[in-house]
């Protein structure tokens, strides 16, 4: 081949790979701006549904309260017992009269898994029970270690106290000495609707713990810790479920039977 021919094949060779090279480049450049101009929506993820029932080993009965152990066994406290889910299958906990290691009622009220991974199981007419899963036992705690045996909500708060909520008063329970320091509403206030039941408790961003009183009890109250007493709510006439939530403004949301109610204080 001449040099001259060698020159323009060259030249050309050169020329067409200076425009594949600006248009990739182009080509590139106009996806990146394009990538980073458009957010691509989020890969939406299957959710997969599985019903527990009677066949399953779960009873017919409805399900108070849920909660997960540190192990990861699933816990279920219904109103014919105490269920345990591993991933496969339910165990049952249940009262046995002739079993002092067994729970003490049928109708599990509440559940609550403190910071050390002890389960705490709340019984109507039972008081509490302690799960010791080293022997896969339950322990009965004395009835006279609560202002009531009916136990409506347990709650651990940030300075892992253990909080309980009865028919008849707030408790402050310490498990080492089993004793417990009793709060209750004033029978004489309106508010109060002549009850003391306790059945939702929930503590604040600022340390404060707010509770929701049963019976015909209106608004909510809450632990006023410079005084040592519960305090009912002002300006709020209606009967609030044990349904708190607090928000990043530190506004506190209320459910009612008509609707919610947002409360914002200091």
């Amino acid at each position: 081949m001449c040099s001259n021919c060698s020159c323009r094949t060259f030249l050309l060779l050169f020329f067409f790979a200076e425009i594949l090279g600006v248009s990739c480049l182009t080509t590139f450049s106009q996806i990146k701006k394009t990538r980073n101009a458009t957010k691509l929506p989020p890969l939406v993820k299957s959710i997969e549904l599985e019903q527990f029932s009677v066949e399953q080993g779960l009873p017919g009965a409805a399900v108070n309260r849920i909660a997960r152990d540190s192990i990861g066994f699933m816990w279920f406290a219904t109103r014919n017992g105490l269920y345990r889910y591993d991933g496969y299958q339910f165990k049952a906990y249940k009262y046995n009269p002739s079993d002092t290691n067994s729970l003490s009622g049928n109708n599990v009220m509440s559940l609550c898994i403190e910071h050390s991974g002890t389960l705490w199981a709340g019984i109507e007419g039972g008081g509490l029970n302690m799960y010791d899963v080293a022997k896969d036992l339950f322990r009965r705690l004395p009835p006279s270690t609560l202002s009531d045996p009916t136990v409506y909500d347990i709650y651990e708060d940030r300075a892992q106290v253990l909080w309980v909520g009865t028919m008849c008063g707030l408790n402050k329970y310490d498990p080492d000495s089993q004793r417990s320091i009793c709060y209750y509403l004033d029978p004489n206030d309106r508010r109060s609707g002549g009850t003391n039941g306790i059945f939702g408790i929930t503590e604040r961003r600022n340390g404060e713990l707010w509770i929701s009183p049963g019976g015909q009890a209106v608004g909510f109250a809450w632990l006023n810790k410079n005084s040592d007493s519960l305090t009912p709510s002002i300006g709020i006439s209606e009967q609030i479920n044990n349904w708190f939530y607090e928000d990043m403004s530190s506004t506190v949301w209320l459910g009612y039977s008509k609707g919610l109610i947002s409360v914002r204080s200091d």
